[in-house]
């Protein structure tokens, strides 16, 4: 029984990553009757992760667990200030000389928003959602599935790190690399403490941030 429920934990594990990796969003576009934007397009896609992640059981246990002994509150805290100062340190100097580096007009860049209501729902809820469904996949369920293959930490931490960077391959290369940076920043806070909303607090201000235009 705990054999299938591993190997199911798995297919859902895969799946996820598959729809990150591949371009989700035109998928959707085409299957709906009304035109969205590419923010409520990717709005849809993070609510359709968590609704199927809760409506499987097998996932909402996963999500339930813990894989250890958690940290004191103290020491998550300051898990999350490291993990979001060394990823801005990143962004701010071996990303920006990356970018320029391998810039390519075809790279995809997120349009401005020009409503201010929209761009407020867009820097709460919709970060938001992306700090929870990215570190759901490539933290949690990414650590529950390379623990059970026998990886140590250093190799659950690299594996995990450029799998986050790939799924942003559309952006270009200096954002596969920032984000496998900060992904492989972010699972080490999170095999330290144990605590899943200490990488997800750092994911969702590390991008408050940036599309905030603060940094």
């Amino acid at each position: 029984m705990r054999a299938k429920s591993h190997t199911v934990e798995t297919i859902i594990f895969v799946m996820m990553v598959a729809a990150f990796l591949i371009e989700t969003r035109s998928l959707i576009s085409a299957f709906l009757p009304v035109h969205l934007s590419v923010y409520e397009l990717d709005y849809l896609f993070r609510g359709l992760v968590v609704i199927a992640l809760l409506c499987l059981s097998t996932s909402r246990r996963a999500i339930g667990e813990m894989p250890g002994v958690r940290s004191d509150s103290a020491v998550a805290l300051l898990a999350v200030l490291w993990v979001t100062g060394a990823s801005v340190l990143f962004h701010q100097t071996i990303h920006r000389f990356l970018y320029r580096l391998f810039w390519d007009p075809a790279d995809f860049t997120w349009p401005p928003i020009e409503s201010e209501p929209e761009r407020l729902f867009d820097l709460t809820v919709g970060l938001l959602l992306v700090a929870i469904t990215e570190e759901l996949i490539f933290r949690k369920f990414a650590r529950r599935h390379f623990d059970r293959q026998g990886l140590r930490p250093d190799q659950i931490i690299f594996r995990s790190g450029l799998l986050f960077g790939l799924i942003h391959w559309e952006q270009g290369v200096a954002s596969v690399l920032n984000a496998w940076v900060f992904g492989a920043l972010a699972m080490a806070a999170y095999i330290q403490t144990n605590r899943l909303w200490v990488p997800i607090v750092a994911h969702y201000i590390v991008n408050l941030l940036i599309f905030g235009g603060w940094i």
